[in-house]
């Protein structure tokens, strides 16, 4: 059986399977990707911030903010949905070829981190980081909280979050070209990180 063969397997458990078991790359558990992966870090978001640095996205004005073409971003997460992980390098270098397409990689990123059952940071957390910014904010115990809190996130969201937090101050770092600054990337990225509710059964 091929490597795309046994991927594709893991969406046919049964023959009626669940919402969550038709989900191949994105839309799956975090934890489980990276472990099937066997990587701390899921191979779409190295990939993607690898294709950014090359092409200099990271200086592109209204990087992460501009719309890309969606037909070409859904046959690209079509695409990615029907390999395994492993092929994702390839599948970016063959169809991310125009700069033009800088902004369909960035695209691709912030589903990913949408469509995490869970969240990049999960509704629990997302709470506790509520009640710690409005009943303290800008003071020396609201930052160690915060800290506190992050450091409870579950052992693969810390480290994606480290991953994705280290790469966008990269781009806020060139601010003045890209126009993003960390304000910016803040803006755009809340609802990518931070789960929005409870998650419900359909969800795992």
């Amino acid at each position: 059986m091929t490597a795309s063969a046994v991927w594709a397997t893991t969406a046919r458990i049964t023959s009626n399977p669940s919402p969550s078991s038709l989900r191949l790359y994105f839309g799956r558990d975090l934890q489980s990707l990276v472990e099937y992966e066997d990587t701390s870090v899921p191979i779409l978001i190295t990939s993607i911030c690898e294709l950014l640095y090359r092409w200099g996205a990271l200086e592109k004005e209204g990087i992460f903010r501009t719309c890309c073409d969606a037909k070409t971003l859904e046959s690209i997460k079509v695409a990615i949905n029907s390999v395994p992980p492993s092929e994702i390098p390839q599948i970016l270098a063959r169809r991310i070829t125009k700069r033009m397409d800088i902004d369909v990689a960035a695209s691709l990123l912030k589903i990913f981190l949408r469509q995490l059952p869970t969240g990049l940071i999960p509704w629990d957390f997302v709470q506790q980081f509520h009640n710690v910014v409005t009943s303290s904010v800008g003071t020396t115990n609201s930052i160690n909280d915060l800290e506190m809190i992050l450091l409870r996130l579950p052992g693969v969201n810390y480290i994606v979050l480290q991953y994705l937090c280290r790469f966008l101050h990269q781009i806020h770092l060139k601010s003045a070209k890209s126009k993003m600054t960390a304000q910016s990337l803040g803006i755009v990225f809340g609802p990518c990180v931070f789960k929005s509710g409870p998650v419900k059964e359909s969800d795992k």
